[in-house]
């Protein structure tokens, strides 16, 4: 079985580093992490970055609008991996504390469930 993940989606050069002209395309929610600065270099994609603003109901909404995003941006690379690269995101950044889930995390998994939950239907 190949293993296939988000990152095989994009060319990385010799060093191993993305070029973030390639990376343009993703939802506002990723961030390119430049290589020591370089504006031309990714050393690595930020799949969650966000800020919340303390309204839970308003990041509910913020967070159901970013799971929409993320499948639109799946469904234009014809990669499911992104979905599992946003949530795997998540996933660390709570593990190492650096989020407590609120209310943009809550809105985009209830979006992504209705959305998995419909697709299942057909």
């Amino acid at each position: 079985m190949q293993v296939h993940s988000f990152y095989s989606s994009f060319e990385a050069d010799l060093d191993g580093f993305y070029s973030v002209a390639e990376l343009s395309e993703l939802p506002l929610f990723c961030r390119p992490v430049l290589k020591d600065g370089d504006a031309s270099r990714a050393a690595w994609i930020d799949g969650w970055t966000v800020e919340p603003t303390g309204d839970f109901v308003a990041d509910m909404t913020t967070g159901r609008q970013y799971a929409e995003l993320a499948v639109a941006y799946a469904r234009s690379k014809a990669d499911p991996g992104f979905i599992e690269f946003v949530l795997s995101a998540m996933n660390i950044k709570t593990l190492i504390a650096e989020i407590t889930p609120g209310g943009i995390e809550y809105g985009f998994f209830h979006r992504i469930a209705e959305i998995a939950y419909c697709g299942s239907m057909n």
